[in-house]
């Protein structure tokens, strides 16, 4: 993530928000990787009853990824493959959490599979 050709009043205020941001992707990278862990070492039967349920969890980095698009628009930073990264991660936490909801171990696996795969996880 690099700011665009922009000058800036106070650039050590910019570069503190610049690193607050990239702190907020790694929170998200966090989550996932606690959802993955659980998704890994608890029975279905358990993750249906999660709570809060893996969906919402799903629903609310959704959320916390349109904040930081909205926070990278604000402070004029681009964003690179790292923040596509963050969206291929969340969409696989929500396939993760479909399959919890639906009962189906092998979409389960299949998502469990595609995450382990992934680095930053």
């Amino acid at each position: 993530m690099t700011a665009k050709n922009t000058e800036y009043k106070d650039l050590d205020l910019h570069k503190k928000a610049t690193g607050r941001f990239r702190e907020m992707h790694a929170i998200i990278f966090g989550e996932i990787s606690s959802i993955l862990k659980k998704a890994k070492l608890m029975p279905l039967i358990e993750l249906r009853k999660h709570n809060p349920s893996f969906t919402e969890i799903a629903e609310e980095l959704i959320r916390y990824r349109e904040l930081a698009k909205k926070v990278a628009a604000w402070l004029d930073i681009e964003e690179d493959q790292f923040s596509a990264y963050v969206d291929e991660y969340i969409a696989l936490t929500r396939e993760l959490a479909k399959a919890i909801d639906d009962d189906d171990p092998d979409a389960l696996c299949g998502a469990i599979a595609a995450l382990d795969d992934k680095p930053y996880i």
